[in-house]
């Protein structure tokens, strides 16, 4: 298992660790390169789901949609696609990368029945993650697409929807109680801290959206 964490963290994960007899710790720069067989041998498919997430819902998106890999993420959809797997959260990595190619058409499809869906949760989670599930994504990531298509009646009308939704099924939790019972901060406490975020930040950008039109050149 490799861990990818902050050099502030790292001493607290290393004396935790270090109290299981059964865990060995081992550096990167004390392990030998991997090959590409190796890595070929190695390849998941909720790998290559999780990567696209990253991509394309990820923080890095929405600051710079123009600094996507696009090959790389046309790799994964294709690999994906070879190893049999087709699933709703793989057909919203698709809708999202035909936004990048500009492929409206065949974006919107692909959303609009997403959109129409019922549940359905992404298999990985993001580091900044709002908690929608796919269907509530692809209604945001819709909602964007008609802005980029000069649609904005049907755009306000999409947001609007969505803000609503969030008003009824998961109103936003006060500050003061986000952090009652939550427990040690390593352990529990970064979930409450999370919850909160999540909470307010999917709001923040619902109303600006509602107040102006989206773009990929601004980004969300």
């Amino acid at each position: 298992l490799a861990v990818v964490i902050g050099g502030g963290h790292k001493p607290n994960l290393d004396r935790k660790l270090a109290l299981y007899s059964d865990i060995l710790v081992v550096q990167l720069d004390a392990l030998g390169p991997i090959t590409p067989s190796e890595a070929d041998a190695a390849w998941r498919p909720l790998d290559a789901l999780a990567a696209l997430r990253e991509s394309l819902d990820g923080v890095g998106y929405y600051f710079n949609p123009a600094g996507v890999d696009r090959d790389r993420v046309n790799r994964l959809i294709r690999r994906l696609r070879a190893s049999g797997t087709d699933t709703d959260e793989l057909r919203y990595f698709e809708a999202r990368y035909h936004v990048l190619e500009q492929r409206y058409e065949e974006a919107q499809r692909l959303l609009e029945e997403l959109a129409s869906g019922e549940g359905g949760t992404f298999s990985s989670r993001l580091t900044v993650d709002w908690g929608l599930s796919i269907p509530q994504m692809a209604r945001l990531a819709l909602g964007q697409l008609y802005d980029l298509r000069g649609d904005r009646v049907r755009a306000v009308e999409v947001y609007q929807a969505s803000l609503d939704e969030l008003e009824r099924s998961a109103p936003p939790i006060p500050p003061e109680d986000a952090f009652k019972d939550a427990g040690e901060w390593a352990t529990d406490g970064h979930n409450a801290f999370w919850a909160i975020f999540s909470s307010q930040a999917v709001r923040g950008v619902l109303h600006t959206l509602l107040s102006e039109p989206y773009s990929l050149s601004s980004g969300g």
